[in-house]
């Protein structure tokens, strides 16, 4: 998976670096900056911090890791929050950026974030997790790299907007339905598409009549369903691979299928869509509201404990 959201201590993720929101001087505060240092090591880690010397808000620049199950921390500082009149918004983005500059240069594979500034810094956390999601996303669509979003407990990870205020009384109905239908697949779904792929296709040629279909370049569909370049040529050489249906699901959103067509291609891997399932419903709901950005339905799903989309 290129990028994925967790619930976890930053400083028990293995990465090859992990970002840390950093003092700008070569000391360390409260909160996961203490947590960070403590796990490293903090007299060697506050030693090669000290060789950097000052840092200004925004700017990142790299440590060895020592006793963190990493290579390298990437130190950042962000911005302080003071009602988001003062440059805060692009002070957090060159943090992002910035780090993931460095993490290009050190040839990381793979690098956890936590959501910068959202601590002592006060930075509103709806507010910084739409940053840091565009960020991600802008530098996956030309990059690949492993990307972990790390989010320490459920109350720094806040969803607002009207699509997932929506999604809840989606759900709330569907479980209605759940008690008199079984599957997704029922009679109501089961919709010809305008044009599907022959029947003689497995999943993995289904996919590929599907990108010639669309008009879409491979690498536009294995990123936007958030799987790597290795994933993909496993695919697309049929390569003995078992599928999971969060990866063919992610397809069905990078190759924006219909229900109807959605259904199909997951049917070609030997899955079905519940009315019981939360990971079902969310599915269908995006597919339905035509909402094909794999980013926001990985939020909503990781806001209700499911999969994710990709693989």
């Amino acid at each position: 998976m290129a990028f994925r959201i967790v619930r976890n201590d930053i400083t028990k993720v293995k990465a090859d670096a992990i970002v840390n929101t950093a003092n700008p001087e070569p000391t360390y505060a409260e909160g996961t900056d203490r947590a960070v240092y403590e796990a490293a090591g903090a007299e060697y880690l506050l030693t090669e911090r000290a060789r950097i010397g000052r840092l200004n808000v925004g700017q990142a620049a790299p440590t060895p890791a020592f006793a963190l199950p990493a290579k390298y921390v990437i130190h950042t500082v962000g911005p302080e929050w003071k009602g988001g009149t003062e440059g805060e918004t692009e002070a957090l983005r060159a943090c992002y950026q910035n780090s993931l500059d460095v993490a290009v240069e050190l040839n990381c594979k793979s690098v956890a974030f936590p959501l910068i500034a959202t601590g002592v810094c006060g930075f509103p956390k709806p507010e910084a997790l739409k940053i840091a999601v565009e960020v991600i996303r802008e530098f996956l669509g030309s990059n690949e790299m492993k990307i972990i979003l790390v989010v320490y407990d459920s109350d720094a990870f806040v969803l607002s907007g009207p699509v997932f205020e929506k999604i809840d009384a989606y759900m709330n109905e569907k479980s209605v339905e759940a008690k008199t239908k079984e599957t997704l697949a029922a009679t109501e779904l089961e919709l010809e598409g305008e044009q599907l792929p022959s029947k003689e296709l497995g999943w993995q040629d289904a996919i590929l009549w599907w990108i010639r279909q669309k008009g879409f370049s491979e690498e536009e569909v294995y990123k936007r369903a958030n799987v790597d370049s290795r994933v993909f040529d496993r695919i697309k050489n049929k390569v003995t691979y078992d599928p999971k249906k969060m990866t063919i699901a992610a397809f069905s959103f990078a190759l924006q299928l219909n229900l109807a067509e959605a259904l199909d291609l997951l049917g070609r891997a030997g899955f079905r869509l519940s009315y019981s399932n939360k990971f079902d419903l969310t599915i269908v709901f995006f597919i339905e509201h035509e909402i094909y950005d794999t980013y926001t339905v990985n939020l909503s799903l990781f806001d209700q404990k499911q999969p994710q989309l990709g693989e």
